[in-house]
């Protein structure tokens, strides 16, 4: 696909039909054995930003060669499209190009802050309000509070990926939010997921009532573990706090108010405000 047109992407290099046409058949060839299909995507910034018309493009072209694959939608955005409702209206805008789910990647997204928590939700109502599935991508532990919430699932590696890189590592202008936020990247050592408690845990910090995996079977041996068994056993603990935050729905509050620390206090109040606004309507 990189061999269709130099990097990095802009809008303007997307508007030659032809170029187009090859991107998508390289992309979709790349996928055929796949369940589903992903459209190549670019970021965008704001309602008027011309990488949203790009997008539809290419996700209608894609949607056109899908057969039977389910199409999938990156919507990348900055925290402060999160913020104004621009994410939302770009969602809606995929959905109508053909996006069967959509993959929320918000750069600069900051889970510790209410707001940001707040309008994440309302984002994810937004997609799932549409037919579409909602995806929160790269999120780590605040994926099992958007699975509360409604998205369809959420991202994390069991080691990388558990948010999005604050800074692009290809771009046409890096847009300035002003927030002087540093570039992520890079990766922590690899710590044993606290079942239950959406945390990471150093094995030097591990105490005697540290929890063991519920999972039949885990090799994790309560974070002793060797790397890959730590690994595995992550993606056990994310798993299952999928499944138990989906089952909960907004009652999910109530676990991450009993963990009791500010994070998930927080998250928990998200949810509280969620299920009030819910009730009210």
């Amino acid at each position: 696909m990189a061999q269709t047109t130099d990097l990095p992407w802009c809008p303007d290099d997307l508007g030659d039909s032809d170029l187009i046409a090859e991107l998508i058949d390289r992309a979709v060839t790349l996928q055929t054995t796949s369940p589903a299909v992903a459209a190549p995507y670019l970021e965008t910034v704001g309602v008027e930003d011309p990488a949203i018309d790009a997008n539809c493009s290419l996700l209608s072209l894609t949607a056109e060669r899908a057969a039977d694959q389910r199409v999938l939608a990156y919507l990348q955005t900055l925290s402060g499209s999160l913020l104004d409702g621009s994410a939302a209206a770009g969602a809606e805008r995929y959905v109508a190009a053909g996006a069967q789910t959509v993959f929320i990647r918000i750069r600069r997204f900051n889970p510790q802050s209410l707001e940001q928590v707040l309008a994440y939700l309302d984002l994810v109502e937004r997609i799932e309000g549409t037919g579409a599935r909602a995806v929160a991508d790269s999120v780590g532990h605040f994926g099992a509070v958007a699975v509360a919430g409604g998205a369809f699932a959420f991202s994390a590696g069991a080691r990388f990926f558990r948010k999005v890189p604050d800074a692009l590592l290809q771009k046409c202008v890096e847009p300035a939010e002003g927030d002087g936020a540093k570039n992520g990247g890079g990766g922590p050592p690899i710590l044993y997921e606290h079942p239950g408690q959406l945390v990471g845990i150093h094995l030097s910090e591990a105490g005697p009532h540290l929890r063991s995996c519920p999972e039949q079977g885990c090799r994790a041996e309560g974070g002793a573990g060797k790397p890959h068994y730590l690994r595995e056993h992550n993606l056990h603990e994310f798993r299952r706090l999928a499944r138990q935050a989906a089952e909960q729905g907004l009652g999910f509050a109530e676990i991450l108010r009993a963990i009791g620390r500010p994070e998930t206090a927080l998250w928990a109040e998200a949810l509280d405000q969620r299920f009030s606004q819910r009730r009210a309507a």
